[in-house]
C-alpha cells in the first residue's frame, strides 16, 4: 500500500491539477473496473467449477448480480457490503483504494495545505486509536462510519502522503558520498526490520511499527538517492512486478477454495507445488488478460462514443 500510494501520488497529481478531479478518476476508474470485473468473472467461473452440485437459475444469477454489481463499481467497502466478505475477497482492497483516491484527490486539489496540516494528522492520530481498540479487526466490519478495512487504507493513504512529502525532501537535498552510505544502510536496516518485525510478530502495534520502518525505507528507495535507487527506480522492473503481484493478489485466494473443495479436510500445504504453480501459472495469464482487457474496453467505448455522439466531446469521459 505504502509504496503503490506514493507512486501514485508522484504519477497522478499533475493530471488532478490541469485536468480536473472528475476527469482523472474517471481514468483511475476504468483501470481499477478492469481488474474487478475480470476477478468477479474468474472468481463465479471458479467456485461454479469447484463447488459441488451448484446450481445455477434465474434467482441465484440474479443474486450474484444485485450483490456482485456493488464489488465491480468497487463502492462495496463503503458499508453496502452488510459485514459480509466480496466475492473475490482479497478485491475489497480495490474498492477501499478507489474511495480513499476520491477522497484524497479531491481534498488535494481543492485545499492541499488544509489536508497536509489537519485532514492527514487528525487522520493518523484518531484512525490509530480507533483501529487499536476495536474489538474485531476484519475488515468487513460496519463500525458505524465506514468498514474498518476502508479506514486501513485510508489511514495508509495519509501516510503515504508524509511518505511522499519525505521522499521530495531527501531527493532535493544534495548528499555526500557519507551521507549516501547513510541512507543506504538506514533503508536496508528499516526494510530488515520490519521483514523481522511482521514474521515474528502478530499484535497490531507491531504490525503498525513495521508500517512505519517502511514509511522511511520507502521514502529512501524511491527517492532515487540510495545504492538501491537503480533497481526501485527502474520503471520497466516495478511496472512488471507490480502487475505480476496484482495478478497473484487477486488469484490465489479462489485457487484455495477449489483446492479445499477438491480436497476436503486437508489444507493447501498438503499440496503445496501444485497450489503455487496453479497460483503463478493464473497470475501470468490474469495479467495478460488485463492488458488485453483494458485495451479492448477502451476502444469499445471510443468507438461507441464516435457512434452516439457528435462532436469534440465524443473523445471525452
Amino acid at each position: 500500500y505504502l509504496m503503490s500510494c506514493v507512486m501514485l501520488f508522484m504519477k497522478d497529481l499533475a493530471p488532478f491539477v490541469q485536468f480536473g478531479v472528475a476527469t482523472q478518476l474517471y481514468h483511475m476508474s476504468q483501470s481499477f473496473f478492469s481488474f474487478l470485473l475480470l476477478s468477479n468473472m474468474y472468481c463465479s467461473a471458479t467456485y461454479l467449477t469447484a463447488s459441488q452440485g451448484a446450481i445455477i437459475s434465474t434467482q441465484s444469477i440474479g443474486n450474484w448480480l444485485s450483490d456482485g454489481l456493488w464489488d465491480i463499481l468497487m463502492i462495496k467497502m463503503n458499508g453496502m457490503n452488510n459485514n459480509t466478505p466480496l466475492l473475490n475477497v482479497p478485491a475489497w482492497t480495490l474498492s477501499a483504494m478507489l474511495i480513499s483516491e476520491f477522497i484524497a484527490f479531491s481534498c488535494m486539489h481543492n485545499n492541499q495545505k488544509l489536508f497536509t496540516t489537519m485532514v492527514v494528522p487528525m487522520t493518523i492520530v484518531i484512525g490509530l486509536g480507533i483501529w487499536r481498540h476495536i474489538p474485531s479487526a476484519s475488515h468487513q466490519l460496519w463500525m458505524g462510519f465506514t468498514t474498518f478495512g476502508l479506514l486501513r487504507v485510508w489511514i495508509l493513504y495519509c501516510l503515504s502522503w508524509y511518505c511522499h512529502k519525505l521522499m521530495l525532501s531527501i531527493k532535493m537535498t544534495q548528499w555526500t558520498k557519507s551521507g549516501i552510505v547513510i541512507l543506504t544502510i538506514c533503508e536496508l536496516l528499516c526494510y530488515a526490520l520490519a521483514i523481522s518485525v511482521i514474521m515474528s510478530q502478530t499484535s497490531r502495534n507491531y504490525r503498525w511499527f513495521a508500517t512505519l520502518l517502511l514509511f522511511v525505507a520507502v521514502a529512501i528507495s524511491i527517492s532515487g538517492k540510495s545504492a538501491s535507487a537503480s533497481i526501485l527506480t527502474n520503471k520497466t522492473v516495478i511496472f512488471w512486478i507490480g502487475e505480476l503481484s496484482m495478478g497473484v493478489y487477486l488469484t490465489h485466494y479462489p485457487i484455495m477454495q477449489v483446492f479445499r473443495a477438491q480436497h476436503p479436510g486437508e489444507t493447501v500445504l498438503h499440496h503445496f507445488t501444485s497450489f503455487v504453480c496453479a497460483v503463478i501459472v493464473t497470475s501470468v495469464l490474469f495479467s495478460i488478460a488485463i492488458v488485453k482487457g483494458k485495451k479492448l474496453l477502451s476502444a469499445c467505448c471510443q468507438k461507441t462514443k464516435s457512434k452516439l455522439i457528435v462532436g469534440p466531446s465524443a473523445g471525452n469521459p
